[in-house]
């Protein structure tokens, strides 16, 4: 049996987003299959992890593609790459993002091999040609949101594979371990929102923000949970106005269980402003807690309103207060959201279906594009500048 070698490029060492979306894959990808090989710009906390998956790695510092000054480093990591690459057979390199894909592109071409381009991003129009995009073998997007900007450009090269979500590890947890829980956070049986993710402008907290007052006036003893970090010298002071509600607003920090997480809060709430598929909102409901969410990017594709939560549009914020009102008075509504939740999560989002779907365009891409044509020039005029 034929075992495909893979090189996998990663723009951060971190364990968010895009870099937890690849663990995934690589937890399910067939390794009878499939041999992976990663590269990372830096140490971080995806070392243990890859460790913990038995997938070898190495550290090539990446630089951002588009700062000119840092040229020569870029021509540093492109020559080392190549150096790695040349002591090493691979038939296929994936770039987990936009930002890293020119290297992989570049050490592509150069060495013959096949390069997918996976996008987990709302880009402009411009960005095509600024990375490189267009000179993938292929690219993957994680929603049809994010695949919308390829539209009459790049159509025929583009696959949508949603990302996939671990529905045996996100699923609702025993009531023992929730109690555990709510004692640790001093939830007590009060009423919980919850929010996860980047404390941020971007992920709409100024928006959480907001609502919190107008929510505790119509209820005097709800809590909100927020796990989280802020990451930007720009968003420091989202933390501040938070802390004013010091007893209401509850800030853990980094969450390790998060299936305990959604499994002790009533409602997630996720206003965010860009999302290109919004994970956190289909990990919640693999653990049967209903969401409201904006109206924005993939999220419509992973929420379907008044079945399984609420969506609302982000230029009226009333409309979420609203909805989380009528399903704080109406807890048996919750419940049967959140169930129905977890079947469309199963049927649409499941990590083995998508990880099939992956190998299966690795399979097929090889033998077919492992030549020259797979960088053939594509139409500069039909592209932005």
């Amino acid at each position: 049996m034929k075992i495909y070698k893979i090189l996998y490029l990663l723009s951060s060492s971190n364990l968010w987003g895009a870099r937890r979306s690849i663990l995934d894959i690589f937890k399910f990808l067939d390794r009878e299959k499939f041999s992976p090989f990663v590269i990372i710009p830096k140490s971080g906390p995806i070392e243990e992890k890859l460790k913990g998956l038995n997938i070898p790695y190495k550290i090539i510092y990446l630089p951002p593609w588009r700062k000119v000054a840092r040229l020569f480093q870029r021509k540093e990591a492109i020559r080392r790459l190549k150096e790695f690459i040349r002591g090493n057979s691979f038939d296929l390199i994936h770039n987990n993002s936009h930002f890293i894909s020119p290297y992989g592109i570049k050490i592509g071409k150069n060495s013959n091999i096949p390069v997918i381009s996976h996008i987990r991003d709302i880009l402009t129009p411009d960005k095509i040609k600024k990375y490189l995009l267009h000179k993938s073998s292929l690219i993957i997007c994680n929603s049809i949101a994010t695949s919308e900007v390829f539209k009459n450009l790049l159509e025929k090269k583009v696959k949508v594979i949603y990302n996939g979500v671990d529905t045996e590890y996100f699923s609702r947890r025993r009531l023992k371990e929730i109690r555990k829980f709510k004692e640790k956070w001093d939830l007590d049986k009060n009423p919980v929102i919850g929010y996860i993710g980047k404390i941020s402008y971007e992920k709409g907290i100024d928006l959480f923000i907001k609502i919190v007052p107008e929510i505790i006036k119509k209820f005097p003893d709800v809590k909100f949970l927020i796990a989280g970090e802020t990451r930007r010298e720009k968003d420091r002071n989202l933390i501040e106005k938070l802390k004013k509600y010091e007893g209401k607003v509850i800030l853990t920090g980094w969450m390790e269980d998060l299936p305990l997480f959604y499994s002790s809060i009533d409602i997630l709430f996720f206003p965010t402003k860009k999302e290109s598929f919004g994970r956190v909102a289909a990990e919640s409901l693999s653990c049967e807690t209903p969401v409201i969410a904006s109206e924005i990017g993939g999220v419509s594709e992973i929420l379907k309103d008044g079945e399984t939560g609420y969506l609302f549009p982000l230029e009226d914020i009333s409309q979420s207060l609203k909805k989380i009102i009528f399903l704080l008075e109406n807890p048996s509504i919750r419940e049967k959201m959140g169930k129905k939740g977890r079947e469309k999560v199963k049927e649409k989002f499941e990590i083995v279906k998508k990880v099939k779907e992956i190998e299966k365009v690795y399979e097929n891409l090889v033998p077919t594009l492992h030549h020259e044509k797979s960088f053939q020039n594509w139409e500069e005029k039909s592209l932005p500048n």
